[in-house]
């Protein structure tokens, strides 16, 4: 198009001249008639008007000669949820840089491997996370992952969310084959055949591991079925078709229950002996040792006067006595087997345990000579313990004798403490100890203690860390004497303490200051001197107000019409809640505050408010348990668990003056305040509008 050219030739329009309405008219068809033409295109000529290289919202995108980006970054989006662009085209080996060092590129690889590349930068690896449900549960990702150096792994985090455990690793390496696939958990193939099985090696298809039957893995070489494993069973496809080594490749040792063959069973390298069976006989061919020389076979042999040994002095011995076997070593008989049981005839038995004839474990020996009994232990005699510490490990001790003695010992000085203990843990990291003892250092007293963290020697430390004195519950029959009585406290309903000597009905117990109880009567008048003969007025603790008239009560309570009221928590309506400046009411509180642009100075507009709201986030948000329990935990009307709201840090970065450090430490807002914040931001916001919708008319060609 032309552009738009001035049409006040004349300059009618002109300061001090008067305006007619046709000039307005004319102005503003030459302005109308510019933007119906197409063409309009802001090239830099004069009558184009000049580039237009910002555009957007407080020029928020920059447009240069080979570059659309934004003016600053990471505040653009590429469309919206509801409005999205439709295809992105992207020159071949061009890339979409990710990241703010362009840590990820993603592009189209035309040169080199014609492929969609995904690379990260030098020397970094490269994860790809598959996510379903937006990952927001455990084994809702998947993380494919590409170290340096090519070794690549598999996850899930099925364990924790965003926590990644390696299912599949493949470690490349020079060669493939010399490449390694490691798999964490379970590897399912098909069934497969004899011809084809399951598991094979690279150009040996018929030779593997497949599923021949339920619960049954079969071995296939040449595509014949070798052997198959059962559950618990090890057997070959044909009878007779399978060698458990050769001739000249032997097994080592074999650990079998029951052997049944109809074949040989070759033993030694050379074949040296042989086993073989028929119609229940074991043929040995070979030699076999039994005693001493070579033996050519298997007898029974009974003979009454055999000795068998290493030599006459290492023996064992049937021959001398009739019904005994006497077992001699070095010369001497050490041990002998009758018919009464086995006697120990020299020396010791060494062992570590016995056991009954069914092979209950009855005693252990150790290393050392402690000794273990497996069960009950019958002692009939009197059982004398020796050493320094006796220690019974029972769930419940029985002692028949109704008196226990302690410290039995502790007769030529009297320096022990006597008396019991136990062990006990109330905070589940700290042992501490109770009980009751007699203080030798203290008058031989009887004495509660609790909490004492160090057990107890010899003597119980009332020094010690954590020591206090225990509480005794008891119903107490008796006098009780003593210089010092504690509280007197009464505990149930049906309880009551009679004082002696009781007087008329109506007076009162004192005490002159000694410990010594009176009884004395109630004054009809009750006035100053009434209370402690001093005349002092009673204290507001003690019951009082502090005053002898009602002016003076009024002004010690803070109520007097000449002073301020204090309190540290106030209710209307409502109990106060007991938290120190908190104020609570039912119903409405109506406030005024100080406004007057007479009582105020220095008056200038916030600036920036739009930016600064934009700073401060209105948040749900739970209140910590923590403040609810000091503020009377939750209820219908105060203290909601759930709250909303803004965050006092945030405010305090845009708007400090709005926001109070409390004596307690903690942050508040002067929400009220504000107010005026808001006000200003509503007016940015109008003014960005307005200049929003001035510039969509110049920049629509439609117009």
């Amino acid at each position: 198009m032309a552009g738009y050219i001035r049409n006040d030739t004349t300059n009618n329009i002109a300061d001090g001249n008067i305006i007619n309405a046709a000039d307005l008219d004319g102005e503003f068809d030459a302005i109308a008639s510019a933007f119906t033409q197409s063409g309009h295109n802001h090239n830099g000529d004069a009558q184009q008007g000049g580039e237009i290289t910002k555009i957007g919202p407080s020029q928020a995108v920059v447009v240069t000669a080979g570059t659309i980006q934004p003016a600053t970054t990471n505040t653009i989006d590429l469309g919206v949820e509801s409005l999205r662009y439709k295809d992105v085209f992207i020159n071949d080996n061009g890339v979409i840089n990710l990241g703010t060092d362009s840590d990820i590129t993603i592009g189209y690889d035309e040169a080199t491997t014609d492929s969609l590349k995904i690379a990260a930068k030098d020397g970094a690896g490269l994860a790809i996370t598959l996510m379903a449900d937006r990952g927001d549960d455990a084994g809702d990702e998947w993380k494919l992952n590409v170290a340096d150096g090519g070794v690549i792994t598999f996850g899930n985090d099925i364990a924790s969310a965003g926590t990644y455990v390696t299912h599949l690793t493949l470690t490349p390496h020079a060669t493939v084959a010399s490449s390694k696939l490691a798999l964490a958990g379970i590897l399912e193939l098909s069934d497969g055949t004899a011809a084809a099985p399951s598991l094979t090696n690279t150009g040996d298809a018929d030779a593997g591991l497949y599923f021949s039957a339920a619960d049954t893995l079969a071995f296939t070489a040449g595509g014949n079925a070798q052997f198959t494993m059962a559950n618990g069973v090890i057997a070959p496809v044909d009878d007779s078709d399978v060698d458990l080594g050769t001739s000249s490749l032997y097994f080592k040792d074999a650990f079998i229950d029951k052997i049944t063959t109809t074949g040989v069973i070759e033993l030694g390298h050379a074949s040296e002996t042989t086993l073989s069976g028929s119609s229940g006989v074991l043929s040995v061919e070979g030699t076999a040792v039994l005693v001493a020389g070579a033996q050519t076979g298997l007898t029974t042999d009974y003979n009454a006067a055999r000795k068998i040994g290493r030599d006459a002095d290492n023996i064992v011995d049937f021959a001398t006595t009739d019904d005994e076997i006497q077992f001699v070593a070095a010369g001497t008989k050490r041990v002998t087997i009758d018919a009464d049981g086995l006697t120990v005839n020299s020396g010791s038995i060494e062992t570590a345990t016995i056991d009954y004839t069914d092979g209950d474990l009855a005693m252990t020996i150790a290393d050392g000579g402690a000794v273990t009994f497996a069960q009950d232990v019958t002692v009939t005699g009197d059982l004398t313990v020796n050493g320094a510490t006796t220690t019974v490990n029972t769930a419940t001790l029985s002692v028949e004798d109704p008196l226990i003695i302690l410290a039995k010992a502790n007769n030529s000085s009297d320096t022990l403490d006597i008396g019991f203990y136990g062990l006990y843990d109330t905070s589940g990291s700290q042992d501490l100890y109770a009980g009751l003892f007699r203080d030798a250092n203290d008058s031989g007293k009887w004495k509660l203690f609790k909490d004492l963290q160090a057990a107890p020697d010899t003597t119980v430390n009332v020094s010690g860390t954590g020591y206090a004195v225990g509480t005794l519950v008891a119903d107490i029959e008796g006098d009780v004497t003593g210089v010092h009585i504690g509280q007197l406290k009464k505990t149930a309903s049906d309880t009551a303490y009679t004082l002696p000597a009781s007087p008329t009905n109506g007076y009162y117990l004192q005490t002159n200051g000694s410990g010594v109880l009176s009884w004395a009567a109630v004054s009809t008048t009750v006035d100053n001197s009434s209370w402690d003969g001093s005349g002092a007025d009673l204290a507001v603790a003690n019951g009082g107000t502090g005053a002898s008239d009602a002016a003076g009560a009024r002004g010690n309570l803070g109520i007097d019409t000449d002073d301020d009221v204090q309190f540290d928590s106030f209710g209307v309506g409502t109990a106060a809640s007991g938290t120190t400046g908190e104020i609570r009411a039912t119903h409405n509180i109506t406030a005024y505050y100080s406004s007057d642009q007479r009582l105020k100075e220095n008056i200038v507009n916030i600036p920036n408010a739009l930016d600064k709201v934009m700073d401060i986030n209105g948040v749900e948000f739970d209140w910590s348990t923590e403040y609810m329990e000091a503020h009377g935990g939750e209820d219908d009307l105060f203290n909601r668990k759930h709250q909303v709201g803004v965050i006092a840090q945030e405010v305090e970065k845009v708007l400090p003056e709005v926001v109070a450090d409390r004596p307690d430490g903690y942050k508040a807002v002067r929400y009220e305040q504000l107010t005026a914040l808001l006000i200003e931001a509503i007016k940015d916001l109008k003014k960005e509008l307005d200049e929003h919708k001035q510039g969509c008319k110049c920049h629509d060609s439609s117009k």
